[in-house]
């Protein structure tokens, strides 16, 4: 059964006595991000449930759920501008001859 993207949820909860939350989702990236994260961090991050529809439920740590400010265009521009000032983003060229 295809499920349309109005159904294909992710829901996020978690209680302010609890040290973890648990995430439910249908969602293919934010699965493929949680499966990388707990391969990494397998006694942080574990699966609690799979269904036959493709949902997947994690446990994670709480302090790992954040909700951020948006970022402005002109705040996008000026990182972009720091991480090139500082290198970052940038691919080492490959087969370079050195020249003394």
């Amino acid at each position: 059964m295809r499920l349309s993207k109005a159904e294909r949820e992710t829901i996020i909860s978690f209680t302010e006595a609890d040290s973890n939350a648990t995430i439910y989702t249908l969602n293919t990236k934010l699965k493929n991000k949680l499966k990388r994260l707990s391969l990494l961090n397998p006694k942080l991050i574990q699966v609690i449930q799979k269904d036959n529809i493709g949902s997947v439920t994690y446990s994670i740590p709480k302090n790992l759920v954040s909700v951020r400010a948006p970022v402005s265009d002109e705040q996008k521009k000026l990182a972009k501008l720091n991480a090139i000032k500082h290198g970052l983003g940038r691919k080492p060229k490959v087969n370079t001859p050195i020249v003394n």
